[in-house]
């Protein structure tokens, strides 16, 4: 079994996989979507939807735990809902690794903005594993350290971002940050005080709309590519998860740029020209900034996954999808008995015009979406 919830993380991420066989179930969490996604179960007027809160109590409930957590980057649609996980439940579910780029893992002096100094502060201070895969140190690609080493039931992991110098950029714009914060990540107390002053991201405890006008898939798809070039965003782990003859490809909010080196890096060991995926979780919720024709050539895939309720950035944009359609849906199709897919977990007017019979048929894909409002987008691979 290969599963992927994408779960209902309003305009952010949150994805939860579940891979073995039989009765051995493993679990990883990819991000925890902005604060607003994170609900405790004690808010009865909100208890139905399904919150990260609720998830990863049904797998506390069922006993299970969470082979690896990966926050992506710091960006606040990624990283304020495990602040407020850590920061209420910091022991209540087991996790036997967790993927982050904090502040010690630079050289000289990694700083951080205010969220991720928060999470880095509670993990530290409940002594929760941080890194394991990579000794500890910074989650890096390098050309000859792409490779991770496979969790338990053999799920294994190539690295495609952050790059050393996408972290160095990051870290000068971390300094900034705080500098303007008037924040010393190495006052620990310091931090946990500005923490208990924000009302959105606090623990209990401490230690709209589209136009709708006729759309040109073709030109909007060869629209002038800018390619996006924020710092958080260019430090978001992303990677390739294989097990039992599956591939998933996790983006984060990656550079594009980043990603097809890492891609052609892959390529180039496994002597092939385009990397078979059974799903893409599209980068930056269908930014037009961070997927483009080069990217897609390289890869040749069925599902492509958008992961936003279209809130605050208006995601995802028409020229994102219709490059997925023209280069990515349109060339599987025209090699597979199979139509691609492209799925969404929130049914909103942004996502609703891609369910054009028209257009589905002309390139060759099928649109999904959670069964119920609320609920997560359930793949199975």
């Amino acid at each position: 079994m290969f599963k992927i919830e994408l779960l209902p993380a309003g305009h952010g991420d949150s994805i939860l996989i579940t891979y073995g066989e039989g009765d051995s179930n493993h679990h990883i969490l990819i991000d925890g979507g902005p604060y607003y996604f994170f609900v405790d179960k004690s808010k009865k007027k909100l208890g139905k939807r399904q919150s990260l809160s609720r998830r990863l109590n049904e797998l506390i409930d069922k006993e299970a735990k969470l082979d690896l957590m990966v926050l992506t980057h710091i960006d606040a649609d990624h990283i304020e809902g495990l602040v407020k996980w850590i920061g209420n439940h910091p022991r209540d579910l087991e996790i036997d690794d967790i993927w982050f780029n904090g502040r010690h893992h630079l050289e000289p002096g990694w700083l951080g903005v205010p969220a991720g100094e928060f999470f880095s502060k509670l993990v530290t201070e409940y002594d929760l594993q941080w890194n394991n895969r990579f000794g500890g140190e910074a989650v890096v690609c390098q050309p000859n350290k792409m490779e991770i080493e496979p969790l338990d039931d053999g799920m294994k992991f190539t690295l495609l971002s952050p790059s050393l110098e996408d972290l160095e950029k990051l870290r000068e714009e971390w300094d900034e940050v705080l500098e303007k914060e008037k924040l010393d990540t190495n006052d620990t107390q310091a931090i946990f005080d500005r923490l208990k002053q924000n009302k959105r991201l606090r623990p209990e405890k401490l230690p709209d709309g589209w136009l709708g006008e006729e759309m040109d898939v073709d030109q909007l798809a060869d629209a002038p590519f800018e390619e996006d070039n924020t710092a958080p965003n260019g430090s978001s782990i992303a990677f390739l998860a294989e097990y039992d003859g599956k591939a998933a490809l996790f983006t984060g909010d990656a550079h594009p740029n980043t990603l097809i080196k890492g891609l052609k890096e892959i390529l180039r060991k496994r002597g092939i020209s385009r990397l078979p995926l059974d799903v893409l979780k599209v980068p930056h919720h269908g930014s037009k900034h961070n997927i483009n024709q080069e990217l897609l050539s390289l890869l040749e895939c069925r599902r492509y996954l958008i992961s936003t309720n279209g809130s605050y950035f208006k995601h995802p944009d028409q020229e994102a999808v219709a490059r997925i359609l023209k280069y990515g849906a349109l060339e599987f199709s025209k090699n597979s008995f199979d139509k691609a897919l492209l799925g969404f977990n929130y049914q909103k007017q942004r996502m609703k015009i891609w369910d054009d019979p028209q257009l589905k048929l002309e390139y060759g894909y099928e649109v999904a979406y959670p069964e119920k409002s609320g609920e997560p987008l359930i793949i199975d691979l």
